[in-house]
């Protein structure tokens, strides 16, 4: 058996588990404050961004250049590009399409819904469109930016 001296010190359990406390929040309030969540999120929605920025040129293009835009620029071949769908997400999901709502009549869009689906209205996730009026020659309000549920400034 061993004799315990007096003069030995070492913590107490006490003093263990306010070390423990506070390792735990400390943890806590880095988790929160770098939210790697979030981040990622963000991230996603700059690279569909960025993609939808690219089929915006490649839309002007093909409608400055074409004498029926609203027949011939409506599909990822009839403007020139690639359709990026799948990235940054595997379910993100583009479209350019002749909008049918009355407020944009003569439009053509283009959209970006990051949770899949085809439709603005219906997407849960992140969701951004440009809108190009082909008889003015100019994009809708807010340079034909809207956006919902997303964490960026489109």
């Amino acid at each position: 058996m061993k004799i315990v001296k007096k003069n030995e010190q070492g913590f107490t359990l006490i003093e263990l588990l306010i070390v423990i406390v506070l390792i735990g929040i400390l943890s806590g309030v880095l988790l929160a404050v770098i939210q790697p969540g979030a981040q990622r999120a963000r991230a996603q929605e700059a690279v569909a961004k960025a993609n939808l920025d690219k089929i915006r040129m490649a839309m002007l293009a093909c409608i400055s250049a074409r004498q029926n835009p609203l027949n011939s620029c409506i599909s990822f071949e009839g403007i020139g590009a690639n359709d990026p769908s799948g990235e940054p997400t595997p379910s993100a999901t583009y479209v350019i399409t002749r909008s049918n709502q009355v407020g944009f009549p003569n439009s053509i869009y283009t959209q970006v819904c990051l949770s899949g689906g085809r439709s603005y209205t219906n997407c849960t996730g992140c969701a951004m469109r440009y809108i190009f009026d082909v008889d003015t020659g100019d994009f809708h309000v807010n340079q034909g930016k809207i956006s919902k549920n997303c964490l960026i400034d489109f």
